[in-house]
């Protein structure tokens, strides 16, 4: 078998990030959240407002101001630092370098004939049949050398996992970069390949997996838009090929219960962090010494050969490490990835194409008779997306219903997403009155719900729904202030939550990282009532009523803001309304805006 070599005379520098990012954790957990994701603020734009007369005003701007992203520099180990070899402490110069140990093969087997990404000969698992799509990747890191990622794109490669990160497999188990790491993300974007990235573990303890989830992400943060697939934690031994395994995970001699424990930390993480989490490990690995069942997250199946007689559930599968692709020079790890048919690459995009927002639909109040399920299709053959308390107001789609699995299913509305619900334990609402879909609850709820004035205490994402189940929707920066509802509040996964209101529609917040403003509006929120209102065009607001007022911002057509009830004034030719945005109040002209 070829060695892949890579040499470099290079010093080793580890990167220790100074900046932490919290986010809250999975299922189950309490890990700290933390956005990932930039909030972007919309620039001043064309705005129709008078000037003089009844002459229009036009301003122009552009349509987004992209925010500069700056690399995080490095922190350099200083001082007294020891020349060393680079790589000298890299577990990847193992198995990576092509000293692959003998648990990775199929039985009885010496190895498997170099595969390209058009020729080869495997026979896939009878369970991938049917309604999957099956995808053909790589995974690569400094030991595949330069590579030409146009080359990959065209000789047809789906997907890329790119190393980012190791830890040594020495006693000190330093956390270091991939040198080609950079170099990799960037090419691989560039030439449209849809990427994920792995960290080389040698984790111990549940502390040392989070801290290599932090550690990769931040590497990859400036390409976070560009990870549609997994995060990554590489759970092998290091092996240098002839003395057999050793190095500090393979000392610690985990229980398959504490190796598991530590796979799970590290999805936790990157779940929290708001990515998708999977483990890689060999067969024996998966079958021996963790509990492959109870990891919280996907699994990348490593077994050499040409028909995998892995029975456990798995995702990808690494097949050889013998491939060959143009653009790169050294043998490289090739792969499968099987992609149920229907499914999306990622979590958010999943959740964001379920929405809908039909203005034509109109809704009816039910309330739940029982604590009962709703699913995310019409039948018990579709996954619980949530559970609803006996009393629980929901708006009903009118005349949606359909039979499966002798129940009758309603299709009801809930935080922007369509789900269902078995109409057994709904009934009217004695209050229901047909209305449109966005309206009939904000406006209603805005006239009823009174809110507090909170402030982030951090960079912090805001979610779909109660819980890190719940889909991310945005990331809102320190210190901004937000509108609470008052006496809403709900644990889960570790976390208290709280809902609050914005651009009129309601979102959940760990109350964690929110606190009550100095100068909370709670009494004055508590008097002022709001209607939904929708923009009719692209237009600016501002900070007084006035076109002689600041611009603030400006609001693209179609967005639905909260506008105070009672309040007009004439100005410039225009009668101005108030509205709420982010806790503060802004001024936009009425002629521009229309009740929802």
């Amino acid at each position: 078998m070829k060695i892949k070599k890579v040499i470099s005379a290079a010093l080793v520098v580890c990167l220790f990030t100074a900046s932490v990012f919290v986010d809250v954790a999975a299922e189950g957990t309490g890990e700290d959240e933390e956005g990932l994701v930039e909030v972007r603020e919309e620039a001043d734009g064309d705005e129709a407002v008078l000037m003089q007369g009844d002459k229009l005003e036009e301003e122009e701007a552009s349509e987004e101001e992209e925010e500069s992203e700056e690399e995080v520099a490095s922190i350099e180990e200083a001082a007294e630092e020891e020349e060393i070899e680079d790589g000298d402490d890299d577990p990847g110069k193992g198995r990576l370098a092509g000293n692959i140990p003998d648990e990775f093969y199929g039985s009885g087997s010496s190895g498997i004939s170099t595969f390209s990404i058009s020729n080869n000969d495997v026979t896939h698992a009878s369970r991938f049949s049917s309604g999957y799509t099956i995808e053909q990747g790589i995974d690569v890191s400094k030991w595949d050398g330069d590579i030409d990622w146009a080359k990959v794109k065209k000789a047809g490669v789906d997907f890329a996992i790119i190393r980012v990160a190791y830890r040594g497999y020495g006693s000190a188990g330093t956390l270091c970069e991939d040198n080609y790491a950079k170099a990799n993300l960037k090419g691989a974007v560039d030439a449209g390949i849809p990427i994920g990235i792995y960290i080389f573990s040698q984790a111990t303890t549940s502390a040392e997996a989070k801290d290599e989830a932090d550690y990769a992400i931040k590497i990859a943060e400036k390409y976070s838009a560009k990870v549609t697939l997994p995060v990554v934690m590489d759970f092998e031994y290091y092996s240098d090929g002839g003395n057999g395994s050793e190095g500090r995970l393979y000392n610690a001699n985990l229980s398959k219960s504490a190796a598991t424990t530590v796979c799970n930390a590290f999805c936790s993480e990157a779940k929290a962090k708001g990515y998708d989490p999977m483990v890689y490990a060999n067969k024996s690995m998966l079958s021996s010494k963790l509990n492959a069942s109870s990891i919280n997250g996907k699994i990348w199946l490593a077994h050499y050969t040409k028909s995998t007689d892995y029975s456990g559930d798995y995702e990808y599968w690494q097949y050889s490490s013998s491939g060959s692709v143009s653009g790169i020079n050294a043998k490289v790890d090739m792969n499968y990835r099987y992609v149920k048919k229907g499914s999306t690459t990622t979590t958010s995009s999943a959740s964001s194409s379920s929405s809908s927002s039909s203005s034509s639909k109109t809704y009816t109040k039910y309330k739940t008779t029982t604590r009962v399920n709703y699913r995310t299709g019409a039948g018990t053959s579709y996954s619980v997306a949530g559970t609803l308390s006996s009393g629980k107001e929901i708006q009903v789609e009118d005349g949606y219903s359909k039979s499966a699995n002798g129940y009758t299913w309603k299709r009801f509305k809930m935080n922007g997403n369509n789900y269902y619900i078995a109409s057994k334990y709904i009934t009217k609402a004695t209050s229901s009155s047909s209305s449109s879909s966005s309206s009939s609850s904000s406006s209603s709820s805005s006239s009823k719900t009174t809110y507090n004035t909170y402030k982030t205490t951090t960079r912090v994402n805001y979610r779909s729904g109660a819980g890190t189940s719940k889909s991310i929707k945005g990331t809102l920066k320190k210190n901004t202030s937000i509108q609470v509802e008052k006496g809403y509040s709900k644990k889960a996964n570790g976390y208290t939550w709280y809902r609050f209101k914005k651009s009129g529609k309601n979102y959940y917040i760990a109350s964690k990282y929110v606190k009550k403003s100095s100068s909370s509006s709670s009494s004055s929120s508590s008097k002022t009532t709001y209607n939904t209102y929708k923009t009719t065009t692209r237009v600016n607001y501002r900070s007084g009523a006035g076109t002689s007022k600041s611009v603030k911002g400006t609001l693209k057509k179609g967005t639905k803001i909260q506008v105070e009830k009672g309040y007009s004034k004439k100005a410039n030719g225009y009668t101005w309304y108030r509205f709420k945005k982010s806790g503060k109040n802004y001024y936009i002209a009425s002629k521009y805006v229309k009740k929802a």
